[in-house]
This record gives C-alpha cells, sequence and structure tokens, in this order.
C-alpha cells in the first residue's frame, strides 16, 4: 500500500486533523488491481490548506491511503494523472466516507469523442486507413461501399486488445463490415458501366459475378462486450475476441473516411500492393 500526501506546496501549513481515507484503485474493464495509478484527490469545500489537495499512486496491489484528507469536512474528488483513464462514479469520496472505498479507473483513450485502440502497454487512436467509396452493382439499384485506397501496414487489434468506442454519438453511428476480397468487376447502371479491373476489396459484400452477390455482416458476440456510461458520458469496449478473426472497415455514419482492422491475428488473403487505387 502506498501513501496519498499532500502536494508539495501546502506541506507546510496547519493540518486539520482529520484520518484521512483509504481504498483500491481497479481496472473498470476486468476488475484487476491496478498498481502504480497516480491520482489527484481535491477538496469540494473551502476547507485548510493541508486540506485541499492531495496526490499519489497506489501500491503493487492497488491499494492507497490518502492521510490527512478532512473527510470530515468536505467530499473529495479523485482526478487520475493520465488522462485517458475515466473514473466515472467512483470520481468522488463523500463527506463523513470512514471505509474502503473502490476506484474504478476505466481506459477510454481521453475525453474526446473517437475510435481508440486499446492494448495492455496503452491507448491510442487508430489510423484511418482510406477515403470510401461507392459503386452501383451492375444492373440493380444496389450499392457497394469500398476503400478508395489500402494501408501498407493494417492495425491489428490482437488478442486481449479492445477497440474502444469513446461517446454515445461514436457508439450510435460506428459502423462494422467486413472487407471481402474479388476479382476485377463491371458496376453501373444503362450506358454508365464503371470497370474496376484490378481484384479489390468491398465492404460487407461477397460477388460471385458481376450481378450476383450476398451481402455480409460482422458478427459481435455482445456476451464479451462491455458498456458504461455515467453523467452523459458513454463508452464502450468491443475485445478482439467478440470480432473473432475478421478484417473490416469501420466507419462513422455518413462519413467519408474508413479505418481498415484486422481482428485476431492479420488476414491472410492477398491485398493489393501497398497504397495502389481501385483502378477505374
Amino acid at each position: 500500500m502506498r501513501s496519498i500526501t499532500t502536494a508539495v506546496v501546502l506541506l507546510l501549513a496547519t493540518g486539520c486533523g482529520s484520518s484521512g481515507f483509504q481504498g483500491t484503485v481497479v481496472d473498470g474493464i476486468t476488475g484487476q488491481p491496478l498498481p502504480n495509478f497516480k491520482m489527484i484527490a481535491k477538496a469540494d469545500a473551502e476547507v485548510g490548506l493541508t486540506c485541499l489537495t492531495f496526490e499519489g499512486t497506489s501500491g503493487a496491489d492497488g491499494t492507497f491511503t490518502v492521510d490527512g484528507a478532512c473527510v470530515g469536512e468536505t467530499s473529495y474528488t479523485l482526478q487520475p494523472d493520465d488522462a485517458s483513464y475515466w473514473l466515472a462514479e467512483t470520481s468522488s469520496v463523500a463527506k463523513g466516507t470512514d471505509g474502503a472505498v473502490t476506484v474504478k479507473a476505466w481506459r477510454t483513450g481521453g475525453k474526446s469523442a473517437n475510435l481508440y485502440h486499446l492494448r495492455p502497454d496503452g491507448v491510442g487512436t487508430l489510423p484511418t486507413g482510406s477515403d470510401m467509396t461507392e459503386e452501383t452493382i451492375l444492373d440493380t439499384a444496389e450499392k457497394v461501399k469500398y476503400p478508395k485506397s489500402l494501408p501498407s501496414k493494417t492495425p491489428l487489434v490482437g488478442p486481449g486488445e479492445y477497440i474502444v468506442l469513446n461517446g454515445q454519438e461514436t457508439i450510435d453511428k460506428m459502423k462494422f463490415a467486413p472487407l471481402i476480397h474479388s476479382g476485377p468487376r463491371n458496376f453501373g447502371m444503362g450506358d454508365e458501366p464503371v470497370e474496376i479491373t484490378n481484384p479489390w476489396w468491398y465492404v460487407g459484400v461477397e460477388f460471385t459475378s458481376d450481378t450476383e452477390f450476398a451481402r455480409k455482416e460482422v458478427t459481435i458476440d455482445e456476451s464479451k462486450v462491455v458498456t458504461h456510461s455515467h453523467d452523459g458520458m458513454a463508452v464502450k469496449w468491443i475485445p478482439a475476441e467478440a470480432f473473432g478473426v475478421s478484417h473490416m472497415a469501420v466507419w462513422r455514419d455518413g462519413g467519408r473516411r474508413m479505418y481498415i482492422v484486422d481482428t485476431m491475428e492479420a488476414h491472410k488473403k492477398p491485398a493489393p500492393p501497398a497504397e495502389e487505387e481501385a483502378a477505374n
């Protein structure tokens, strides 16, 4: 266990005579203790100087003690030092607390609504893979989307890793579909045909001919998905295992760019050369 002490600038002030509080920091997704988790506790009311602000780091077992906190006089707001974490409803220690508290730290990627990649060693944004375009499937009114180009390296969300949807709008509008390889195809209607002369990847459509096709979907095992919301913020964590082995497109409904992502393992189908564009 490690102690959380008053910030250095406050050490010379007189104390408030409170015994403080203690607790454990755990990972919000797994429930496992988080070691070496740094956070700041700030008083919510006007109190003496040595009661105002405390900072420190949890021990190897995730436990911490806040010595000197004046919980008899004020509640405290906890803030993670790492902005990619969110403490949600456990960010407040109530006035009068005399027992151990549990702080749940959720790794969200940050305050900005976005798509993130959570790995054991950290979290970051996924690079978008390509502009997205679409054509009309030959002699039909059906549309098919496809990437205008392909990245030289496809991001891999591996076992034990997550795609994080940060924000309710991101959760509501983000779409997933498999990228399916096909040979050269003809598109269009009537007098305006479009020919893509090289093999390419199509979003959620498996072609057997220019006019014969089947729509395909990404299956997500919802039993493995974690969603948490608090005070107007919502975040969804989808583990790679919920997708299974997949080579897929991810895009925001109405957007012009798509992410191209592999889950569990790198896709094995042959891809066009790096940065090659669809020939049409």
